[in-house]
């Protein structure tokens, strides 16, 4: 069951608070609406739980000032205006996994629920199968339970964040939309393997996909030790916050005329928005890195049973001397030592 995938599309406001949350509660959010806290993540899994595609978050800005300096995300970023799947943006997510497939000589069977954000697709290694319409959350496995466990998992960190930076500046800053897509790629990883198979299973979509690997528990003891968070929300109401965006409309729905009369008046003018106030990110130096990664290690070496981090952290300054050594390299910057007298 490796070949059969699901993917879905939903709508998150990244930066609510768990005292805000009464001025939205049941409301349906719409492309234009409450655009400053909006974005939309696409999650797409295998029915085995073994291979979870990269998140592909959709913004309202292409260039946001807190990417700046940023090289690398751990998701795919795009942009519309109005934050959520457009038919081209699905489009050229699948040609760019189809070569991939091709590439490794690997077919799928891709099911997605029938709206004019997916259009039928003309592809080599992915066969799109299409959920009935008004079926969506009985048959679409991601519904069952997959997108709930990567957003409870989203607002345990953001309200980790929140009690460590306290003061409202900080708490802002914390929700920028760069920290945003950093906390959900985190998210996305702590989802299990059991948890993706049973959400399939329950879907209907297969009848049994044990292989005999080792299912393992989602880890969440750290974060469920949050009672409260500003004297706003005690443990019992989490269910309802980390849900608070569940109606968010994250597919577009109109005709592409009406998409450009939608966009015009927007396209006509400067662009703005808290990711463009935004500061951009300090570039950090390979010196400061490769301290940083020394504190860590020590850290866990002050810590029993912490061998497994201390092993990635091992790789990681491997690569960071890698990066040292090729900086001194470019600059030649050769110690005294090792030059001719």
């Amino acid at each position: 069951m490796g070949n059969i995938f699901n993917a879905d599309e939903t709508g998150i406001l990244y930066k609510m608070r768990p005292d805000k949350t009464h001025k939205i509660n049941g409301e349906t959010c719409s492309g234009g609406k409450m655009p400053k806290e909006r974005i939309t993540a696409m999650i797409c899994a295998n029915a085995s739980g073994t291979v979870k595609r990269k998140l592909l978050v959709i913004r309202k800005y292409n260039n946001p000032r807190c990417f700046k300096n940023i090289k690398t995300l751990p998701v795919d970023y795009c942009a519309n205006n109005k934050s959520w799947m457009t038919s081209q943006t699905f489009t050229d997510y699948l040609k760019k996994w189809d070569c991939e497939l091709i590439k490794a000589n690997t077919k799928i069977l891709l099911i997605v629920d029938n709206c004019p954000a997916h259009p039928q697709v003309h592809l080599h290694n992915i066969k799109l199968h299409f959920l009935p319409p008004n079926t969506k959350s009985a048959l679409q496995p991601m519904d069952q339970g997959v997108i709930n466990s990567l957003k409870q998992s989203y607002r345990k960190q953001l309200l980790m964040k929140i009690m460590d930076l306290p003061e409202e500046a900080n708490a802002k800053k914390a929700m920028s939309l760069l920290n945003a897509v950093n906390m959900l790629s985190i998210a996305w990883e702590s989802v299990s393997k059991e948890t993706i198979r049973n959400c399939f299973r329950h879907a209907g979509l297969v009848k049994d996909i044990r292989d005999g690997l080792d299912f393992e528990p989602e880890d969440d003891e750290p974060l469920g030790k949050i009672i409260k968070i500003n004297n706003a929300m005690v443990l019992s109401k989490f269910d309802e916050y980390s849900r608070i965006d569940e109606n968010i409309i994250a597919t577009e729905e109109h005709s592409d005329n009406d998409l450009i009369q939608d966009f015009l008046p927007e396209l006509l003018e400067e662009e703005s928005g808290d990711e463009n106030l935004a500061q951009p990110e300090t570039i950090i130096k390979i010196e400061d890195a490769m301290n940083y990664s020394r504190k860590l290690k020590l850290y866990f070496q002050q810590k029993e049973n912490s061998s497994d981090a201390i092993n990635l952290l091992n790789k990681l300054e491997i690569k960071l001397q890698k990066d040292f050594a090729k900086k001194a390299f470019t600059q030649k910057q050769i110690p005294d030592f090792f030059q001719k007298t």
